[in-house]
């Protein structure tokens, strides 16, 4: 019986976790975004840094498992039938742009700015 309850336990714990996995990613988007957009201004300074960067980014999408990810699956998603969006930001500045390739843009096609 033991055996069982720490089995079901372990099974309901996965699937409360699996809720973390996906969302909005918030703050890991945000320093995406930033940095995107920080390339696009300094690209010689945004390669030196991305390094340090990224780290922060992983924390930040760490960040956001345990915490936005989870709120916005459980409480907000799961009950509306519908995911929560991360609203990207279109920045003027750089020399080209890269269309998303899943909506519709060919991979590595560059469009003037």
């Amino acid at each position: 019986m033991r055996k069982i309850a720490t089995l079901a336990l372990v099974a309901a714990l996965c699937l409360v976790l699996t809720g973390c996995m996906t969302g909005p990613y918030q703050l890991y988007r945000s320093v995406d975004n930033w940095h995107n957009n920080f390339y696009a201004q300094q690209p010689i300074l945004a390669a030196v840094l991305s390094p340090f960067i990224w780290i922060g980014a992983g924390v930040a999408g760490f960040v956001d498992e345990i915490t936005d990810n989870m709120y916005y699956f459980w409480v907000e998603d799961i009950w509306a039938g519908k995911g929560t969006n991360y609203k990207w930001s279109n920045k003027e500045g750089g020399r080209a742009c890269l269309g998303n390739v899943f909506e519709g843009a060919s991979f590595m096609r560059v469009t003037a700015q």
